[in-house]
């Protein structure tokens, strides 16, 4: 937001401080001014009369013009603008001004001698986006009344002035008003306002010519008022001067003085013309989707919960946020319609962000609208465009108020406020205080004016009185606080371990956005099928629900970096998942393209084994033993997950993760096209807070090992937890360890089956095993593998 000093100084007195102590004063307030800064920088500038114009031999667009600068006398100066001519009143900087560009000299061009230079505004140093493409291009032409040698014409221009950059905080959109910014100024610098001079209009006032209908309860207020047969006339110099300082671009007369008017008060305006409203009633209110072309010559489609209004059946602006071309004020408008309205903030944000139609309007509108300013804000445009041009009828005004405004009390506890601050503020301080900010009491409570939207309750009394009477009131007072010791409780200390191993094995923690888009995460819900909790004021239509999965935010991140050539990456995020049924600790793992043993020599695809092993490491983390946990073979999502290559891991019957390589419809769908993606998804809540017994050491075997194979022919659907399962439940405690080192499906196995290669490892830690008792024990497992799972022995 830009300030005019020079705005600022007509509405606030502020004749004892410079625009720097006004700035250093705001920013202790805790009004961030980030800079100050000059509209326009020139020094020996003066004004002339372009007395003649010749052709510069051997250029085709310079001239040579004669100036008369009153008591600076005729010059001789080369212009290159395409736009000056004989008999214009310009600026011109003398030799020796300082420009933004730099120092202008005496100097001669082709033979001819130039004695200064006639100015364009962006040579001054105002922004050439507040300019309009002639005076980019050319000089400024002034008045033919300007008076010649004028060395103060930056001054009388409005030029010469200072301008505020201000950060608003979200919570002061009462800012966003000359009037209201003047009022804070006033309270923290302690100068008095300067009283408005105009008066409300007294006029006969005829029947209107519109009907207004509002239908819709985000309809918050509306008035409309009805100004016929206006004379147009050029914007004033002075207003044009405060729109560019402000950061508007001047643009016609009727608009400029809608934009002047909502810098002013912080109420947006917009104007109809009347004469191009297809019916003569106006309805407010919502309707079936439908194309709009807007004052910006775009075309939008609505959608049917876009506010907007309407005239037999034609949306003629787009609520708060844009109007539409087809009833557009333009230079041969004569009848206009004046909106000055407030809607449900929401719902204009919702609109404005979904059509990336940002502007000044949409964007007060959806900080909220003082309600009870609409009528003072028409009655002064009235006044305003009265003084500025003929008016030949004023209607009666047409009004829907369903709300009305209404002040805000809070109960006024000074010992409260400073048990609150740390001080020792008077009341009669306390009172004083709030009266500059335009909060009144009224007994024991404290009367809020409505623009305040941000004080709410005696906190924000606080807040309001320590800001004005300056943070180095609060004595500084030693923290005490008693010496404890520190540590992890046991869930803390395992979520540690977990990440710092994950860390270890070359995964990046990654932090996604807890607000995703509902159609996207229903389809990646893999754990459970929980409840959204749903976002009742969404900043867009990808940010509605909060999220149950880190799945999709995770896989979107991996996209990202395949998309800019990184296609191997390992990627983790521990997060609180929240839905209407539960709130769980969910670790989510993306690892995809190629695992690295050594070096790019020994790259190979990652796999669902290397998801699965890295389960299992985090489950020996937690110290839960393999005979706890059962895997499943998960078929039931082949859009998302490989049916062969995809597993259910349950904890003693409970479902708490899955693991499994995306399916290739869904790389492709996804952008992952031929790079492998394996996807981990924990239920660490449940995981971590399952009972374990504590380490038991054990000393290391006194008496040797024995491992024998075993190569077990068996059908497709066994598993090897179920035959490792068997083989120990036979061996008992000697069996030491089961691992299968080759799978054969070759053509000689017959359809259906497959051969697993069993190494069993023998171990007895109170002797040395005989042969009889290692033929024995293998002879049992060998028994007990074709009872249950129908086994035969190859070799």
């Amino acid at each position: 937001m830009n300030v005019s000093y020079e705005w600022l100084s007509t509405l606030v007195d502020l004749s004892s401080l410079t625009p720097q102590a006004v700035a250093e004063a705001l920013i202790k307030a805790g009004i961030e001014v980030e800079e100050v800064v000059p509209f326009a920088q020139a020094s020996h500038l003066t004004t002339g009369k372009v007395l003649s114009k010749l052709a510069v031999e051997g250029s085709t667009h310079l001239h040579q013009v004669s100036v008369d600068t009153g008591h600076h006398g005729i010059r001789s100066i080369v212009c290159g603008a395409p736009n000056i001519e004989v008999g214009q009143h310009v600026m011109v900087a003398l030799p020796g001004a300082v420009l933004p560009g730099g120092i202008i000299q005496e100097s001669t061009i082709r033979g001819v001698p130039s004695q200064g230079m006639v100015c364009a505004l962006n040579e001054l140093g105002i922004p050439s986006k507040y300019l309009r493409k002639d005076q980019v291009e050319g000089i400024e032409v002034l008045p033919s009344t300007t008076p010649l040698g004028d060395d103060a014409i930056l001054e009388h221009l409005g030029y010469d002035d200072t301008v505020f950059v201000v950060k608003l905080l979200a919570n002061r959109p009462d800012l966003l008003s000359m009037e209201n910014f003047a009022k804070e100024v006033a309270a923290v610098c302690n100068v008095p306002l300067i009283k408005e001079t105009w008066e409300p209009l007294k006029v006969q006032r005829t029947s209107p010519s519109l009907t207004l209908k509002v239908e819709h309860e985000c309809v918050t207020g509306f008035s409309l008022q009805v100004l016929t047969n206006i004379r147009q006339s050029e914007t004033p110099q002075w207003m044009k001067t405060r729109l560019m300082k402000s950061g508007v671009r001047p643009i016609s007369f009727f608009v400029d003085i809608g934009n002047y008017v909502m810098l002013l008060t912080g109420q947006p305006l917009h104007m109809y013309d009347v004469k191009k409203l297809p019916s003569s009633v106006l309805q407010v209110g919502q309707n079936p989707a439908s194309i709009f072309v807007a004052l910006d010559e775009k075309t939008y489609e609505l959608l049917p919960e876009d506010l907007h209004i309407s005239s037999n059946g034609n949306v003629m602006c787009l609520a708060g946020v844009m109007g539409s071309l087809s009833c557009a004020v333009d230079e041969k408008t004569t009848d206009i319609a004046i909106e000055a309205a407030s809607f449900h903030p929401s719902s204009i944000r919702k609109t404005a962000l979904r059509l990336n139609l940002i502007s000044e309007s949409s964007q007060r509108f959806a900080k909220g609208i003082y309600l009870g300013d609409s009528q003072r804000v028409l009655n002064y445009t009235e006044a305003l465009i009265s003084s500025l041009t003929s008016v030949g009828e004023f209607q009666q005004r047409l009004r829907h108020t369903p709300l009305e405004s209404s002040s805000a009390k809070i109960k006024f506890e000074p010992n409260r406020i400073n048990g609150l601050l740390g001080t020792s503020f008077s009341e009669s301080h306390m009172v004083d205080i709030l009266s500059r900010l335009g909060i009144e009491r009224e007994g024991d409570m404290m009367v809020i004016p409505p623009s305040r939207v941000d004080v709410k309750q005696s906190a924000d009394l606080a807040e309001e009185i320590i800001r004005l009477s300056g943070f180095e009131s609060i004595t500084s007072t030693p923290l005490i606080q008693p010496i404890q010791a520190g540590g992890y409780n046991e869930l803390q200390l395992k979520r540690r371990r977990i990440k710092d191993v994950l860390r270890s094995l070359s995964f990046q923690e990654c932090l996604t956005y807890t607000l995703v888009d509902e159609n996207q995460e229903k389809a990646y819900q893999l754990l459970d099928q929980s409840s959204f909790y749903r976002i009742k004021n969404p900043l867009s239509d990808e940010k509605q629900i909060v999220r149950t999965s880190g799945l999709k935010s995770l896989l979107d991140t991996a996209i990202y970096n395949v998309s800019r050539q990184m296609t191997s990456g390992q990627l983790f995020e521990w997060s609180l998942m929240s839905s209407v049924e539960a709130t769980q600790e969910r670790l989510t793992i993306v690892w995809y393209g190629d695992r690295y043993e050594q070096s790019l020599l020994s790259a190979k695809l990652v796999n669902f084994y290397d998801g699965k092993g890295v389960v299992e490491t985090i489950l020996g983390l937690l110290f839960i033993d393999a005979s706890r946990v059962s895997w499943e073979t998960y078929a039931d999502r082949p859009d998302l997950l490989h049916p062969g290559k995809s597993a259910l891991l349950k904890l003693q019957g409970q479902l708490v993760g899955v693991v499994g390589e995306l399916s290739p419809l869904a790389q492709d769908q996804l952008g992952f096209g031929k790079i492998n993606v394996v996807v981990v998804e924990l239920n660490m809540q449940a995981l971590m807070e399952v009972k374990t017994s504590s380490i038991r050491l054990q000393e290391l075997a006194k008496y040797p090992s024995v491992t024998r194979d075993l190569a077990c022919v068996v059908k497709k659907d066994v598993t090897f937890a179920s035959l490792m399962k068997t083989i120990k439940k036979a061996g008992k405690s000697i069996v030491h360890s089961v691992d299968v080192f080759d799978i054969y499906q070759g053509e000689r196995m017959a359809k259906g089956f497959q051969s697993l290669a069993l190494r069993i490892k023998l171990l007895d830690r109170q002797k040395t095993l005989l042969d009889s008792d290692i033929l024995q024990t293998i002879d049992t497992i060998k028994t007990e593998l074709i009872k249950n799972h129908g086994v035969e022995f190859r070799g």
